[in-house]
């Protein structure tokens, strides 16, 4: 909640810091404060409308990808902009987990698995942990529930091994930054509620 407010006095006194802007958005995706962020994603959105940059595109939209629903903007457009960053550097993983996010935001689950593939072993545990987290997700859509528990527990055994812990560690110790440590835990929680609330009892 103190970095929120942080993050909120960054964003006003240099907006033009896509960093301000990122952080603040996984803080409250986080803290779940749904309103907030999509009023939040909304206004990152408009502000970088025009970057060609291929990091702040990535950033800006993987930051309104991390909630279900829409709730962070338009997924179809949200797509379209990932369709843009990833071209800009075909080769690099990360730009994967961009892309699978925005194919199963869409409602194209078949289509996000190659890229979440390509995303895992990336290297950081936080952004391979995300990376299996919608693989559960996708492959649960699927109806693959072999390979969505597979996934899942892959993704929950990265974060407990190798992710510092909150409230004891430093968040940004071998994360390479606190938004990735940010988005493996918003990523695992929905995938456990997601496949924990439609698995049979």
């Amino acid at each position: 909640e103190e970095a929120v407010s942080d993050f909120d006095r960054l964003v006003r006194l240099a907006p033009a810091d896509h960093w301000h802007w990122y952080h603040r958005g996984c803080l409250l995706a986080y803290l779940g404060r749904d309103a907030e962020y999509r009023e939040h994603c909304r206004a990152m959105l408009e502000q970088f409308a025009k970057s060609q940059d291929k990091y702040v595109l990535d950033r800006t939209t993987k930051t309104a990808l991390l909630l279900p629903r829409g709730v962070g903007g338009d997924v179809e457009r949200l797509a379209e902009r990932a369709r843009a960053a990833q071209p800009m550097d075909p080769d690099d993983r990360w730009f994967g987990l961009l892309m699978g996010m925005a194919e199963f935001r869409t409602g194209r689950p078949n289509d996000a698995v190659p890229w979440l593939e390509k995303c895992r072993a990336a290297g950081v545990p936080a952004r391979w942990a995300a990376a299996e987290a919608f693989l559960a997700m996708a492959h649960h859509r699927l109806g693959r529930e072999d390979e969505s528990a597979s996934a899942l527990a892959r993704c929950v055994q990265l974060i407990e091994r190798d992710l510092p812990e909150a409230g004891v560690d430093d968040l940004a110790e071998g994360t390479a930054g606190i938004e990735n440590w940010l988005i493996a835990q918003i990523a695992r929680r929905e995938a456990e509620e997601l496949i924990d609330r439609k698995s049979p009892k």
